[in-house]
């Protein structure tokens, strides 16, 4: 009888431990997204196509990444002019919508910002940019993070949309940041 017992537990745990739950990517928890918050668009600040200020906190916006702008004291150069596009597009998009929500990823980056998707008259903002062509999806870098479906929606932009005609923007800070005393 206690033979059995073990069988029958060792089974089970083995069962268990064979589901999609635990076999799934161990580097991000199973998360529920989190629940959406309307907000008015005049107190949302656009610093450039990816970041926003909000309330008087920076947020840099998830799953994509935009071309950079010039800043004589972080890089050599710019990726101008596609920087100052993908800056416009998202103001325009953000000022002409009628309903703008935003959802917070409860921990912030390594830069002290705070992590979010912005949606725009229910649209993530990041598919907007993509198909556009003025952004590449990060999505498969940094994982879903809890945000399944704008996870999905944006790996289906980079699927039905042309690629932009700049360096993905993580390539060209690798060869264009300039280094500091206090990055080394």
């Amino acid at each position: 009888m206690r033979y059995l017992r073990v069988v029958v537990l060792l089974f089970l745990l083995l069962a268990g431990a064979c589901s999609p739950e635990f076999t799934a990517n161990t580097q991000t928890t199973v998360k529920t997204a989190p629940q959406r918050a309307t907000v008015s668009a005049r107190d949302i600040k656009v610093l450039d196509g990816d970041t926003i200020s909000y309330k008087g906190a920076t947020v840099r916006l998830m799953g994509y990444d935009t071309p950079e702008k010039a800043n004589a004291e972080r890089f050599k150069g710019s990726q101008e002019p596609y920087a100052s596009r993908a800056e416009i597009k998202l103001r325009d998009i953000l000022t002409g919508a009628a309903k703008v929500e935003i959802a917070y990823l409860r921990e912030g980056d390594k830069y002290g910002r705070k992590l979010a998707h912005v949606y725009a008259d229910g649209v993530t903002i990041g598919v907007a940019l993509i198909k556009a062509g003025l952004a590449y999806a990060n999505v498969d870098h940094f994982g879903a993070q809890g945000f399944d479906e704008e996870a999905k929606q944006l790996r289906d932009a980079v699927a039905s949309s042309p690629k932009p005609e700049f360096e993905e923007p993580f390539k060209w800070r690798a060869r264009n940041t300039i280094k500091s005393s206090r990055d080394e």
